[in-house]
């Protein structure tokens, strides 16, 4: 049985059908689904991360705009109420605004997180109605939680075999996570992400290897980290499985 493991882009990819690269992915993990796929724990933690981070950060910038848009209508002395589809306008532009200030994800993404969270909570009775306000403020955060793990659960289940977040010697992932970054200093072509989450999935990718005398093979839709992996088992000579660029032709 050949043992399998990707990024975290690629999960993002699987459980989003808009994602332009979904159909890659799909069609790659139903390739291995009968392998044994390693979820390896810093993918899985920084999924769980993200997504949750997008979909509350959202519904801060929901429950902001309502309120701001409240009180600005609350001010409106003289003039008349406007209509359903003027206040929901409204609503709109200010949470357009509060999403270009936080600037992390595009206007689709965006429209995407927000219609999860809005599914049992039409946008205009979140202004008209109090009650329904209070209910959306303390139930967002508990809805975000579930999705996540709706869409964890529905990874997982995909695989017909596999492991999620193996237990690896930290000791050796710190070891190989200094190594990497070392060799970053003199190799300015690998990792060029502005983070270090690359090197620290490499860190237990390598780790994996070393650890439990596998060559763990390994999927990405980014170019760089193929490339950066490539170049530090190479020089390491490190005993891998294939290392992946799904977007290869």
């Amino acid at each position: 049985m050949d043992f399998h493991s990707s990024d975290v882009n690629t999960l993002f990819a699987f459980v989003d059908v808009r994602h332009k690269f979904n159909k890659v992915v799909n069609n790659y993990f139903g390739l291995i689904k009968k392998q044994k796929y390693i979820l390896l724990r810093h993918v899985k933690s920084v999924f769980i991360f993200t997504y949750r981070d997008n979909l509350s950060k959202i519904g801060e910038i929901i429950i902001s705009s309502v309120v701001n848009v409240k009180n600005e209508l609350s001010k409106r002395i003289i003039r008349k109420n406007p209509s359903d589809t003027v206040k929901n306008a409204i609503l709109k532009s200010k949470m357009d605004k509060l999403f270009e200030e936080w600037g992390k994800l595009d206007k689709e993404d965006f429209q995407y997180f927000k219609n999860m969270l809005l599914k049992d909570f039409p946008l205009i009775e979140l202004l008209n109605n109090e009650d329904k306000l209070k209910d959306f403020d303390s139930s967002y955060t508990q809805k975000a939680n579930e999705i996540v793990n709706n869409k964890i659960e529905e990874f997982i289940k995909f695989f017909e075999v596999l492991e999620d977040s193996p237990n690896l010697n930290q000791v050796k992932v710190k070891g190989w996570y200094k190594k990497i970054k070392d060799m970053k200093l003199n190799n300015f072509h690998i990792y060029t992400e502005h983070k270090d989450e690359d090197i620290r999935l490499s860190s237990e990718f390598i780790t994996y290897c070393e650890d439990r005398h596998i060559p763990l093979n390994f999927g990405s839709i980014d170019e760089n980290l193929v490339d950066s992996l490539k170049f530090v088992t190479k020089e390491e000579n490190i005993k891998c499985g294939k290392i992946i660029w799904l977007l290869e032709d």
